[in-house]
């Protein structure tokens, strides 16, 4: 029986060290990670589509309380959200991903205009799209907030 336990806790090390190693690839492949938050799924995740296909690790979640759990797994660089989010304010939202991961850049969204958003919010965050937006200037966004580490 103790080869037995020998046997498994080398394997788990070496499955331990290959699970990192391909982490480590991962992250080489991709220019950084973006986390795209949106309680309208189809727009979460056509946003999550055109920025694989640049090269950015993407995740997607469809309620502020979904994007918590996601930073609080993943290393996130830079989160695009919503400003009108259900069940959690804007403000909150921004103050508790800030405090999370005090590195990410955040990106507000919203099809209000910026006149009808609070300009302390704005100032707040790393930049500000209008949707409808078009996806050059999300590129240009990303450009404008490169990662901080």
């Amino acid at each position: 029986m103790e080869v037995d336990s020998k046997e498994n806790i080398l394997s788990s090390a070496n499955s331990m060290i290959q699970n990192r190693n391909q982490i480590k690839q991962e992250q080489k492949d991709f220019k950084y990670s973006i986390l795209c938050v949106d309680d309208d799924q189809v727009i979460a995740d056509h946003l999550c589509s055109f920025l694989n296909d640049q090269k950015y690790k993407t995740f997607s979640a469809y309620s502020a309380q979904e994007a918590l759990e996601v930073l609080s797994k993943h290393h996130i660089d830079l989160v695009i959200t919503d400003v009108v989010m259900p069940g959690m304010r804007s403000r909150e939202i921004l103050k508790t991903i800030k405090k999370m991961r005090p590195g990410t850049r955040v990106l507000l969204a919203s099809g209000l205009s910026i006149d009808e958003i609070e300009k302390d919010l704005i100032k707040e965050s790393d930049g500000f799209l209008s949707k409808p937006f078009i996806m050059s200037d999300l590129s240009q966004a990303i450009a404008m907030n490169p990662k901080k580490s």
